[in-house]
């Protein structure tokens, strides 16, 4: 190890700085980073969020599960801004070193400060360094004081090339997690859960959508032939006169068991009432009790 003179331009006081600076640069560039990235990310998954869920409430019969998928889906893309956000951060956490790599307890950074000791000093350890520093700052209190500063000069020297050494373990260590946090192992599945979520939310909440934009239909027309029966009849007009829908309203699909059951006794209420009018052509009063169950089963 060479002991360079204490002067602000030795190689390892430049060495120290340029090392020092270039974690200090990727460690702003990566908070800088994350905060944007947490920042944006967190809104548009908010606002993803406010949207989706405005489509799902009030839940339609049936939608529970889509629902659920919904929560699900804008749940998975804060899970991948969160991610993305943490790995991009943790590029900025401290590098500990020791002149002993086995006091390293970062296995990235044990490995890489082992190369580079073993590159600089020719051992996996600065331990000789370090005893070469006590060694000189020794000497330095034993001597006369016309003979102390040429000894603490080396000392320092020494120290300094240390002190450069491990910077650069520091910059490779946190180099290397910049480059981590970029690739695609890490970027891939964060991107394709963020994809999967906002299609999930995307499809499920449009599913819910037009569960209840047809549930809503179902009950109007259903509301508008009882209403109109009620009116044909108010005026004496022959039921035959209404649509012929309203005789029997469409069913719905299968997987809407509940809305066809409600839309089929809607169905049969309509027709009871159109045969009750019919054999009581004089005495419509008599058949004013189903036009009461039509009005509670289409509210």
């Amino acid at each position: 190890m060479t002991t360079t003179a204490n002067t602000p331009n030795s190689p390892a006081e430049y060495q120290l700085g340029k090392f020092t600076d270039a974690i200090e640069t990727i460690r702003s560039h990566a908070a800088a980073g994350a905060k944007t990235l947490g920042a944006v990310g967190g809104l548009a998954v908010g606002a993803v969020g406010v949207a989706k869920f405005s489509d799902v409430f009030p839940v339609p019969a049936g939608g529970g599960l889509a629902a659920v998928g919904v929560v699900v889906g804008v749940v998975a893309m804060g899970i991948a801004v969160l991610w993305l956000t943490i790995a991009t951060w943790r590029v900025g956490d401290p590098v500990f070193t020791a002149n002993d790599p086995a006091k390293i307890e970062d296995d990235d950074a044990r490995a890489i400060a082992e190369k580079i000791y073993r590159d600089v000093a020719g051992k996996p350890s600065l331990e000789d360094w370090q005893q070469n520093v006590d060694h000189l700052e020794e000497q330095a209190r034993n001597v006369p004081p016309a003979e102390r500063q040429p000894l603490l000069d080396q000392a320092y020297a020494a120290r300094l090339e240390i002190r450069a050494t491990q910077a650069r373990v520091g910059a490779l260590v946190v180099r290397e997690r910049a480059k981590n946090a970029r690739r695609l192992v890490v970027l891939v599945p964060t991107l394709l859960l963020f994809v999967a979520g906002l299609s999930a939310s995307g499809l499920l909440a449009d599913k819910l959508d037009a569960m209840r934009t047809a549930t809503d239909t179902r009950t109007a027309t259903v509301r508008a032939c009882a209403e109109t029966a009620a009116a044909l009849t108010e005026n004496h007009v022959d039921l035959a006169e209404l649509p012929d829908g309203c005789a029997r309203p469409v069913l719905a699909p299968a997987a809407e068991t509940a809305l066809a059951n409600r839309s089929e006794v809607l169905g049969d209420l309509t027709a009871a009432y159109q045969s009750c009018v019919k054999a009581n052509s004089a005495e419509h009063d008599k058949c004013a009790w189903i036009l009461t169950l039509i009005g509670d089963a289409a509210g």
